[in-house]
């Protein structure tokens, strides 16, 4: 199932065929391994569905944030962001 429309904050990502379990472990992966960051499930119900918005804030980091001179927030000490081709699986 491929999803058309355009995706909100507040839909159920497994509802509208985004992810599936193993597609969530994969974006999991990833996330950690490319950010200084770290998935904290608490307070998360999977089985009622997870919206972009629960997935975002369940992903907490302990590096400080701070901005540059044009007002671009950043983590202090945090590593780029690798982006990928949407098309690619390779890291």
């Amino acid at each position: 199932m491929k999803h058309q429309a355009p995706l909100s904050l507040d839909d159920d990502l497994v509802k509208v065929g985004l992810v599936d379990s193993a597609d969530l472990l994969e974006v999991i992966v990833a996330v950690e391994s490319d950010l200084p960051v770290e998935f904290n499930p608490e307070g998360l119900d999977l089985e009622h569905g997870l919206t972009l918005r629960e997935l975002v804030c369940a992903f907490q980091t302990n590096h400080p944030l701070s901005a540059d001179a044009d007002g671009k927030v950043k983590m202090d000490g945090a590593t780029p962001l690798k982006l990928r081709d949407a098309g690619s699986r390779q890291p």
